[in-house]
């Protein structure tokens, strides 16, 4: 080990001599297959992405093509509809298939986790990294969702440990490198950003300083041949983004016959203006502290942010500093255009720990060795050695302590949660019941008219109940009352009358699907930002009441009637031969 003023700066590892025993290694793998595999169910967890998904898979297997909601789609690259689609023509409907996949894709990455940073490191700071990122809520909870966050991540991960490999041997694992990152890029189109950020930070890699020069027939150091490899494996990765990235605009463009929502997006943000972008850069990055507090604890809190965000970003600036003296610079160059890039191009809505995920076992990494370097300065100030026990027992306490603070919410998840996907009772407990209705709704959307015959419902839900009825729908849009409106019952009465309007103009509508309670909550805030006091529970009920009352007075007069009243969702059905009576009506306040 190579010292500089007593630390050791230069040093591949800081634990190379208390490496984890083999029993070690395979009671925490065996840990983390078990709570990972017990906490696949059969039951779906409902998201608008993950039905945009689920809908495409479903198209695909039946010989639809790539559309959803009637239209060929254009916003995802097809990369995970293509798996949904051959999940679902083998094992058929159901759900504990996909969600199997996206289990056995994070247990995936951690392997892949562990192998690179033991490439990076040492084995014993690989399994830290490792059961820190295992045992991380966020990183449970997105490997059970079917969305791409996981396998995008166990992807990234493998293509790192390819580069890796070619960098220190045979020639096929860049052509492995190349199959994952064309592979990559089609099951997640955002993870563009990262893999973009990948080019440089390998063009600036370089081997660790204390590497000995080579002698004998081959009269290059290992630094060049280091930066050769490395140039060439940028030029690869360059050449697949391009092609890949190209063809899936080609592709899109063509098909769908319109510009890829991603693209168009980054196009409008970077029209708006320089000072605008600055302001939305810094909108981004002051999410910072929250994503790497909630990544570390579970928990979204403005404290949690200042005591442990803050400094845990200190200490990750610390640790990428290090890792780039060290020659890692590959690392801090990832993460810091990848942040930028993402707060440029989804200001502080894209900080958040599911975007990051590819990136949480950097971040937990560089966190580590910087507390591992910081721990060797304060040793050094106070004349004392900083011995590599001295090292794991810090490590050990760091790493059971974010695994303390998120084993109850993943513990929840994975067992709770798993019995509950046995029981009916699964839909009215996850997510405190907000979705469980959608299933009635989407029975009621299935029946009546022909399924080409479209619904029109809140925005938030378009993807879940079309994938859930099969029904064409499109979203009702957002309303938000004048300022000058006094009091919440001319409120309602306004956004009563709104929707009334907007449907009246679309005779083609069959079914309204209306989700009561966003929209009295909608009032009721907007009344108390106004009066700047919070409103009683009769307040609530009155606005809910009104509401409804205006609506359903409304769509009596186009021949829209109520046919589902539940606690949060109302749905109306347009008929024009029949009489109100003749409709039965559904729900809990029939």
């Amino acid at each position: 080990m190579r010292e500089s003023d007593g630390l050791p700066l230069l040093s591949t590892c800081w634990l190379g001599s208390l490496p984890p025993r083999r029993w070690h290694l395979l009671l925490a793998g065996g840990c983390v297959a078990l709570v990972y595999l017990v906490g696949v169910t059969g039951r779906w967890w409902p998201t608008p992405d993950s039905a945009l998904y689920l809908g495409l898979g479903r198209s695909l297997a039946e010989g639809n093509g790539y559309c959803f909601n009637g239209s060929p789609h254009n916003i995802v690259t097809p990369g995970l509809p293509l798996i949904l689609a051959g999940l679902r023509i083998v094992f058929g409907p159901v759900f504990w298939a996909p969600n199997l996949f996206m289990a056995l894709s994070g247990l995936t990455a951690i392997i892949f986790v562990y192998l690179v940073i033991s490439r990076l490191s040492d084995r014993r700071m690989a399994l830290a990294v490792s059961l820190a990122v295992a045992f991380s809520f966020v990183f449970f909870h997105q490997s059970h969702r079917i969305l791409s966050d996981a396998p995008f991540t166990a992807l990234f991960w493998a293509l790192l440990y390819a580069y890796l490999r070619y960098r220190a041997g045979s020639t096929l694992w860049l052509i492995l490198a190349a199959l994952l990152c064309a592979t990559a890029l089609a099951i997640r189109a955002p993870g563009l950003i990262i893999l973009g950020s990948l080019v440089p930070g390998i063009l600036l890699d370089r081997p660790a300083p204390e590497t000995p020069a080579t002698t004998g027939n081959d009269a290059r150091t290992p630094k060049r041949r280091w930066i050769r490899k490395g140039t060439f494996s940028a030029i690869v990765i360059l050449a697949i983004i391009t092609i890949s990235g190209g063809g899936f605009y080609l592709l899109a463009h063509d098909f769908a016959k319109g510009m890829p929502v991603y693209l168009n997006t980054i196009l409008e943000q970077a029209g708006v203006g320089i000072n605008v972008n600055l302001r939305y850069l810094g909108l981004g990055l002051m999410q910072m502290p929250f994503a790497v507090s909630e990544m570390l604890t579970s928990q979204e809190s403005r404290i949690l942010a200042v005591l442990v965000g803050l400094p845990v970003l200190l200490l990750v600036s610390i640790g990428a500093v290090y890792l780039w003296r060290r020659g890692q610079r590959f690392i801090l160059i990832i993460i810091l255009p990848s942040v930028l890039a993402f707060a440029f191009c989804g200001r502080d809505h894209a900080i958040r720990p599911r975007y990051l995920l590819p990136l949480q076992p950097l971040f937990i990494y560089t966190l580590m060795e910087g507390l591992c370097w910081s721990v060797c300065r304060i040793c050094r100030w106070r004349s004392k050695p900083a011995s590599p026990v001295l090292l794991l027992k810090i490590l050990t306490i760091f790493t059971g302590l974010i695994i303390a603070s998120n084993v109850p919410k993943l513990m929840r998840n994975a067992f709770y949660y798993s019995y509950l996907g046995h029981t009916p009772r699964y839909y009215d407990v996850v997510r405190s019941g907000r979705f469980a209705e959608l299933f009635p709704v989407a029975d009621i959307l299935r029946q009546g008219p022909p399924l080409d015959v479209p619904a029109a419902v809140d925005g938030q839900q378009v993807s879940i109940l079309h994938f859930l009825s099969e029904r064409l729908t499109f979203g009702i849009p957002k309303i938000a009352c004048p300022k000058t409106l006094d009091n919440v019952n001319q409120r309602a009465d306004y956004k009563a009358e709104t929707i009334y309007e907007w449907i009246k103009n679309h005779p083609e509508v069959g079914f309204v699907a209306i989700n009561v309670s966003t929209t009295v909550k909608s009032i009721i805030k907007e009344q108390e930002t106004k009066d700047g006091k919070p409103l009683d529970e009769k307040a609530w009920d009155a606005a809910r009441r009104e509401f409804i009352n205006h609506l359903q007075l409304r769509f009596g007069r186009i021949g829209i009637y109520p046919v589902f009243k539940g606690d949060r969702y109302h749905v109306y059905q347009r008929v024009s031969d029949l009489t109100r009576k003749e409709i039965q009506m559904k729900g809990p306040d029939k």
